[in-house]
């Protein structure tokens, strides 16, 4: 039987010891994280970064590419940040209403919000009801036109306003921590499936708001983009607690180490951005040269991959050979870099400090 079709629904249990050792991790890490954020000069841009990614990602999970800096661009101008950001169309700027409405308004949910949200965040389309409830059976589809196959079959519609008022109830409860809220509400409404389309999208919505409730600032992670690089993992754990009975144990662990993982990565992210920073100020007062500049700079950057070599130096700050090798040998002799190999098969690499 699928899982609402269980005595218990919606009844959920846990092994709650188990459960318990995650969350606990999970809660020291969002206070370290929180810690660095508190001294970030740009913490809002880091925030919208991590707003704009999350969103786009929860649009790819369900086959939707959103533009990332058209997200950024709206939300920037939602906020009224003093940066240049470029007109979006009005979709851009539903989704982006909808996702600081979840993120920055912690008023109880309702259903009318919830609808609200629904109107905003599915493209307009005269198959698809938005704002609405479903009025007929939806079925979930894997595979190929030829060997197609149901996977999941949603509660019957006549169930659903009857269900999502006991989801709205639990949603308001409060009755576990942000994080583990977060996990089972974006279970509980995915297994409810209350709309024609968008539901996933929504679900992520809903998880994305109890994980904001209690925070007095944007968030600092949203577990969306650690989602959709599992997405196949997302699947099938969904599948599985589907058609399980009312412990969903391991739903709860999987989603809660994703979100681990989203701040373990965050963490890094800003320690190494904290490590760029301190090389720079370092290096300066060493004295650099432009090309020197524009190569660390470059090296430095999130979309660098390998090493530096001569011929990569030169390129990049188009550049003789020649000077490209005595600007590397004064690096190396400064401390910045580090050189492995001779001839043709020297490289070099920043000496960056991620430790401090």
């Amino acid at each position: 039987m699928y899982i609402y079709e269980n005595p218990e629904w919606p009844h959920f249990t846990f092994d709650n010891e188990i459960v318990s050792t995650c969350e606990k991790r999970e809660f020291r890490l969002r206070c370290f994280l929180e810690g660095i954020l508190s001294v970030l000069t740009d913490r809002r841009l880091r925030e919208v970064d991590v707003l704009s990614a999350s969103l786009a990602s929860s649009w790819a999970i369900e086959g939707i590419n959103l533009s990332e800096r058209d997200v950024y661009s709206s939300i920037v101008r939602r906020l009224g940040l003093p940066y240049h950001a470029e007109r979006t169309s009005a979709y851009y700027d539903n989704v982006s209403d909808v996702l600081l409405d979840a993120v920055e308004n912690h008023d109880d949910l309702t259903l009318e919000r919830l609808l609200s949200w629904h109107r905003k965040i599915v493209e307009i389309n005269p198959g698809v009801k938005r704002g609405c409830f479903r009025s007929d059976a939806v079925y979930v589809i894997s595979g190929g036109y030829k060997n197609r196959e149901v996977i999941y079959e949603a509660p019957p519609a006549h169930e659903v306003p009857r269900m999502m008022e006991d989801f709205i109830s639990f949603i308001n409860s409060g009755m576990y921590s942000d994080a583990l809220m977060s996990g089972i509400a974006q279970l509980y409404l995915v297994e409810i499936h209350p709309f024609e389309d968008g539901n996933g999208r929504v679900a992520r919505l809903v998880s994305d708001y109890v994980l904001s409730k209690h925070s007095r600032t944007l968030p600092g992670v949203l577990i969306s983009s650690q989602i959709k690089k599992k997405q196949k993992d997302y699947y099938k754990i969904l599948d599985k607690t589907s058609k399980g009975n009312m412990d969903i144990t391991e739903w709860c662990i999987w989603y809660l180490e994703r979100l681990i993982e989203a701040e373990e990565d965050a963490i890094r992210t800003l320690q190494h951005s904290f490590a760029v920073k301190a090389f720079f100020d370092r290096a300066e007062c060493m004295g650099l040269n432009d090309r020197e500049r524009k190569m660390l700079g470059k090296v430095l950057s999130s979309d660098w991959v390998g090493a530096i070599t001569a011929k990569k130096y030169a390129a990049i700050c188009s550049c003789h050979p020649d000077t490209a090798n005595r600007d590397l040998k004064k690096l190396v002799e400064k401390g910045l870099i580090t050189k492995e190999g001779e001839g043709r098969s020297t490289r070099y690499h920043v000496v960056l400090d991620t430790n401090g």
